[in-house]
């Protein structure tokens, strides 16, 4: 995914057309180069675009789903982030009632995480499909 994503990077940087292979080519769980929530948002928001899943929304909506799944006693503070950009995912795809019931799980588990740092970012980052709901 990194050199799919970087050869995708530098062919869009010069104005060509991205190599056939970086389509195929991606991880099945998010990575993160930091653990912590922290890092884990920046590097979701400052990625650049061929590197970001923000801008792949059924790709990330899918992976949100699948680390859900496959890991079942995620802490809080990472359910949040993960549905958080799940929420995004749906919204930037059009469904609207999706990314709001994902929005309000995303807040849910950020309050119960205890994490206010959370609280806040999935507050920030979900505002787009919950206005004025928390």
């Amino acid at each position: 995914m990194l050199f799919a994503g970087l050869a995708e990077h530098l062919a869009m940087r010069d104005g060509q057309a991205a190599p056939a292979w970086s389509a195929s080519r991606g991880l099945r769980r998010f990575w993160f180069p930091f653990d912590t929530p922290g890092a884990r948002a920046q590097a979701l928001v400052h990625a650049p675009a061929a590197l970001s899943i923000l801008n792949q929304p059924g790709k990330l909506i899918d992976r949100a789903e699948a680390a859900l799944a496959e890991v079942p006693d995620l802490p809080l503070a990472d359910q949040s982030l993960v549905l958080a950009q799940a929420s995004l995912g749906r919204t930037f795809a059009g469904d609207l009632a999706g990314g709001e019931d994902t929005a309000g799980r995303a807040l849910d588990a950020a309050d119960r995480s205890g994490n206010t740092a959370m609280t806040v970012w999935s507050n920030d980052a979900t505002k787009p499909q919950v206005a004025g709901s928390h």
